[in-house]
């Protein structure tokens, strides 16, 4: 496998039982004394995590764990005791699947059934164990840490904020400003707007991507806040260089020359947003 930023580490297909992987936090995500702190970058209590588990343990792709060149994607990586370095959140959801006797536990164990000669291994093999799981086990020695940290890294590049503005902008529906309530100052982020920003962020917001938007508490982020800010004003103003323009020197210039008309065009972007869907709807 390979890590974003060049790391080649070989490893090998191996099926082993769920329960015997050693996973960095519990099934109710609680941490797991046995699990080194220092090999889990990540906050698995975050309730963005922990939606992000209850989604891979209600709809398993089998295809997503399994092979991949990637150290960041496919069956879980782990060490020759049996931590996984790589995958964590893919473990504990497969886990959880299994606890819970979802569906797409079956749907997986009869993936793994039906393409174990791809890894090696028989169906007979499959068969015998009780709650199956194919990881990929590390044949080398490593900086154990600093893999984990390299492991951990996604491949895809982040999309500048004006190109994440313009593919949210396009998944905005009329509806969704059915719940939207403006205020004199064009704040997004009321107790008003609760259900809409709940509503945008099922809506527009990819299940993969929705971390990112969102606090340890469940909240809407700041960064969760910005991104909404920025499709409501694409949508508002369009597309048309201009418009994109001006977005990009609100979002990514350091001159602050031009705050006030800044603040005036984010201001009123909702609401031009909200008139735009009208029109849109055929109200207006």
């Amino acid at each position: 496998v390979v890590t974003e930023r060049g790391m080649r580490v070989p490893v090998r297909y191996r099926l082993v039982e769920l329960d015997d992987l050693i996973t960095s936090h519990t099934n109710d995500l609680t941490v797991n004394p046995a699990f080194p702190a220092e090999l889990q970058p990540r906050d698995r209590t975050r309730a963005s995590s922990q939606a992000q588990i209850a989604r891979i343990a209600n709809d398993i792709q089998p295809d997503l764990m399994a092979e991949s060149p990637k150290a960041s994607d496919g069956a879980p990586i782990i060490g020759p005791d049996g931590i996984v370095e790589s995958g964590n959140g893919r473990g504990m959801g497969a886990r959880r699947a299994y606890a819970t006797g979802k569906p797409s536990a079956a749907s997986y164990r009869d993936a793994l059934m039906r393409r174990a000669s791809e890894f090696g291994l028989n169906a007979e093999q499959v068969e015998a164990v009780q709650n199956p799981v194919l990881v990929r086990i590390r044949r080398t020695d490593v900086n154990r840490p600093a893999f984990v940290l390299a492991a951990n890294v996604s491949t895809i590049a982040p999309k500048r904020d004006i190109e994440q503005a313009k593919i949210d902008a396009g998944q905005i529906v009329p509806d969704l400003f059915e719940s939207y309530v403006p205020s004199e100052d064009g704040d997004i982020f009321t107790a008003a707007n609760a259900d809409f920003i709940k509503g945008y962020i099922s809506t527009v917001i990819p299940p993969a991507e929705r971390p990112a938007v969102i606090d340890a508490r469940g909240n809407l982020s700041q960064a969760g806040l910005r991104r909404i800010r920025n499709a409501l004003f694409v949508h508002a103003y369009g597309k048309s260089p201009e418009a994109l323009n001006a977005l990009a020197r609100l979002t990514e210039s350091v001159d602050a020359a031009d705050t006030n008309i800044a603040r005036a065009l984010i201001a009123m972007a909702p609401r031009f947003g909200e008139q735009n869907a009208r029109i849109a709807a055929g109200a207006l």
